[in-house]
Parts: structure tokens; C-alpha cells; sequence
């Protein structure tokens, strides 16, 4: 998208089927004072992200975070005297499909039950005090905009744990999404996106 100068745009990206987005985008020029801003058109959503600086290895391309719903906003301001290059242009995206079949579980089923269930006042809490507090060191992670894995804090000085499946290539960490406090609001809730 090419703007004129002082010009500013939205475009809204829509997609079928799908619980969360995320657009990969370029800006080969940008001045200071040109920022996009990516949000969810959704009322019951606040959810923003503002990319500034020069995106992946300094070139431009940014991976934007994922934003809830099954549509996304691109606000881009252009500043300055028009020339060659300025704006953007979406380059791809990604995207969340709804949950679709539940898994197998062996043995006696799934006991497990969401952390707001542990938190201090409920029930289960008195037989477990710490398991709320221990749950806060679990990350939820978006590794690169592609899939979610988990991780842990470890020792006091901010070390996370995961899975080496969950990343085939070490600059992966580089565009990972890390969600603390990815809980249901209620107990009665699962935390689904």
C-alpha cells in the first residue's frame, strides 16, 4: 500500500474459520514517526501492538503478534513528503483454528482443572495452597506465529524451560510470543485461546 504524505490508512483482514490472526508485513522505508499499529476490530477486544524500529534482522519485515477474532486491523500514518517505497505491504498471515476434536486421555480421564480452580479462597486451595502461585511460572508460548508450546521459569533469574521439539531452529526464540498468566477467568472456564 502506498500512502501520500501525512495520509493515513486502515485496512481490515478477514478470515474464515479462525480464532486468532497474525500478518507478516513489510516496510521497506519508514521514517521516524511512521508506525503501523495492529488491533483487533472487535468491541470486546482491546488488544493493540505498535511496531517500531526495523522488524526481523533489520529488514523490514515484521511478524505481527496474534490478535483474538477472525479479523485484523492495519493502521499505518504516513509522515513527511511522499517518495518512492513509503507504506507497506502485507506480505502473509497467520492464523488460530478453533479447537476441533478433543484427545484421548489413558488411565482415569483428565483430572486436571483450570488454575483459577487453586486460586486463594477456593475449595481446592486449602488443600493445596502453593499450586496457584507455582502455576504463575508456566508461560504459554507462540513460537514463530506457527504453533504454541509451553514453558517454565527456572531459579531466580528469569531462565525458561521448554521443550527442544518445540524449537527446530534456535533464532525461533527471537519471534516467540511468551503469555504469562495465560488463565479462564472463572473456574467453571476453560482457557481455550
Amino acid at each position: 500500500m502506498q500512502l501520500r504524505a501525512s495520509e493515513q490508512r486502515e485496512v481490515e483482514l478477514r478470515l474464515l474459520l479462525t480464532e486468532l490472526v497474525s500478518i507478516h508485513f513489510l516496510v521497506p522505508i519508514r521514517r521516524v514517526g511512521e508506525i503501523p499499529v495492529i488491533t483487533s476490530p472487535t468491541d470486546n477486544s482491546s488488544i493493540s501492538h505498535t511496531y517500531t524500529g526495523r522488524g526481523r534482522d533489520q529488514s523490514g519485515t515484521f511478524i505481527a503478534s496474534f490478535v483474538p477474532g477472525s479479523s485484523v486491523t492495519v493502521t499505518y500514518t504516513s509522515v513527511g513528503a511522499a517518495t518512492a517505497g513509503q507504506g507497506y505491504r502485507i506480505t502473509g498471515f497467520s492464523r488460530g483454528y478453533p479447537t476441533m476434536d478433543q484427545e484421548s486421555i489413558c488411565g482415569d480421564g483428565d483430572q486436571s482443572l483450570p488454575a483459577k480452580c487453586y486460586a486463594l479462597g477456593t475449595n481446592l486451595s486449602e488443600g493445596l495452597p502453593q499450586a496457584y502461585a507455582t502455576a504463575q511460572a508456566v508461560a504459554r508460548l507462540l513460537i514463530n506465529n506457527t504453533y504454541l508450546c509451553t514453558g517454565w521459569l527456572g531459579g531466580s533469574e528469569g531462565h525458561l524451560f521448554t521443550n527442544h521439539h518445540c524449537f527446530e531452529q534456535e533464532d525461533w526464540a527471537l519471534t516467540t510470543d511468551f503469555e504469562f498468566a495465560a488463565e479462564s477467568s472463572s473456574c467453571s472456564d476453560q482457557c481455550e485461546t
